[in-house]
């Protein structure tokens, strides 16, 4: 059981501002799935509508970074959802950067358009050597300028 003042410590410490009925439906959430990482609840309620981005914005973060293997949730939703919660950066609501972002994906040209980028040269590198299928060494660090109103 999570009681509300948890969810409030976790909302605060990601400068994330709730109303009191959005922390209701968070603990209520948590409470009926017994997970702080609810994916396919969090999703189902995306999709009809009965999330602020506030809600979304508490568990998106964590449901991302936590996610185990291939996740079922299509990417159209995946994307959906980011585009729909508050912009965060390291889980800490943040105001959305005005310049020109640079993104890396190592990864093959096949894989190229996935949804995992990163700001570090060094880690797309490492993915691109690391984490290809087994004795696959196609792969390479796939570039992406990304307009601000684009993040």
């Amino acid at each position: 059981m999570v009681a509300e003042n948890d969810v409030r410590a976790m909302a605060a410490r990601a400068q994330l501002v709730l109303s009191d009925d959005e922390v209701a439906g968070i603990v209520r959430l948590v409470n009926e799935t017994g997970n702080l990482v609810p994916e396919s609840a969090v999703v189902e309620r995306f999709n009809s509508g009965s999330l602020t981005p506030g809600m979304l914005t508490f568990f998106l973060p964590r449901m991302w970074r936590y996610r185990l293997g291939d996740s079922p949730v299509p990417v159209e939703v995946w994307r959906a959802m980011f585009e729909f919660a508050e912009y965060t950066e390291d889980m800490v609501i943040q105001r959305r950067r005005r310049e020109t972002r640079v993104a890396y994906r190592g990864s093959t040209e096949a894989n190229r358009e996935g949804l995992s980028w990163s700001l570090d040269l060094e880690q797309a590198w490492y993915f691109a050597r690391f984490r290809q299928a087994p004795g696959d060494f196609s792969a390479t660090v796939w570039v992406a300028r990304i307009p601000s109103d684009r993040v």
